[in-house]
């Protein structure tokens, strides 16, 4: 089963992704012309990212297996934010390469607000794993 730890590398994760897209939608020079791709971060899919791997294989698997209801919802419930999170980064992305950095900027407002719901489910995942006994 997944350890306490783990969670919490998550939540880190989540949190670096969202510095790097950050950093990267406030620097010009990722967005010219002639900018080299490797320089800059474009982000992963929602199946790519450490969370989204384990999300759709490995937990999954360890989820069902405890066949607990309560667990399994929540767990469920992580998906519909994570995937959000990655596709506003990838629309931050689009509109700061059209040139609009102000919509880039709502979308960072905006994926603030959905890693902040996910930290929190991925927290209260965690402390009912706790809580049962499973971690």
């Amino acid at each position: 089963m997944t350890t306490r730890v783990f969670f919490l590398e998550r939540v880190n994760d989540h949190l670096q992704y969202f510095k790097h897209i950050n950093h990267t939608l406030e620097n010009d020079e990722c967005f010219q012309k002639n900018s080299k791709e490797d320089d800059c971060f474009r982000g992963t899919s929602d199946t790519e990212c450490n969370l989204g791997r384990w999300l759709y294989g490995e937990g999954s698997v360890e989820i069902s297996a405890l066949a607990n209801s309560q667990i399994e919802a929540l767990f469920r419930s992580l998906f519909e934010p994570h995937t959000h999170f990655h596709t506003l980064s990838k629309e931050a992305i689009y509109k700061r390469q059209a040139g609009n950095k102000e919509g880039a900027r709502a979308m960072i407002v905006e994926m603030k607000e959905t890693s902040n719901l996910l930290t929190s489910k991925m927290l209260e995942l965690e402390t009912l794993l706790q809580k049962e006994g499973f971690v």
